[in-house]
């Protein structure tokens, strides 16, 4: 998986903390991308996200040509940038590895939960959790298959 392969069907980013899924997406050190092709990754890289700014992110992402996001957590407004960009999202992921969540994703027994959120003061920015007072939020549902929504 050294050298990104032509014509990839889906690009998947986790955002990636401590080698595993952070918990939001907003905050996190590093995105984990995934080229899937035949429900199969077929390549894998680590790129450190761009300096935080509402509504940077999903930008940013789409330039990376990512098909679908899959976050622990993630307000509203945010959800509706990806949207906008046309990237599918799915939060209340589990921390695991990057390549466990998008194993699973990909076969279909992905478990999601709660929108979770780290809580870490990022107010009314496009990325608010909707705990504790913070704008936005909301969501749960259970993950899709590859290609489902």
């Amino acid at each position: 998986m050294k050298e990104k392969p032509q014509g990839t069907d889906t690009r998947i980013a986790i955002p990636t903390e401590r080698g595993v899924l952070s918990g939001h997406f907003g905050h996190c050190e590093l995105f984990t991308f995934f080229d899937i092709r035949d429900s199969q990754i077929v390549y894998k890289t680590t790129i450190p996200p761009p300096p935080h700014e509402p509504g940077g992110l999903p930008r940013w992402l789409s330039s990376q040509g990512t098909h679908v996001i899959i976050a622990g957590g993630m307000g509203m407004r945010a959800q509706q940038f990806f949207n906008d960009y046309g990237i599918q999202v799915v939060i209340g992921a589990p921390s695991l590895r990057p390549e466990e969540v998008v194993e699973q994703f990909v076969a279909g027994t992905l478990q999601t939960g709660a929108n979770v959120c780290d809580g870490g003061g990022h107010g009314m920015g496009a990325d608010g959790c909707g705990r504790s007072g913070h704008p936005g939020g909301g969501g749960r549902g259970p993950g899709r298959r590859l290609g489902s929504g």
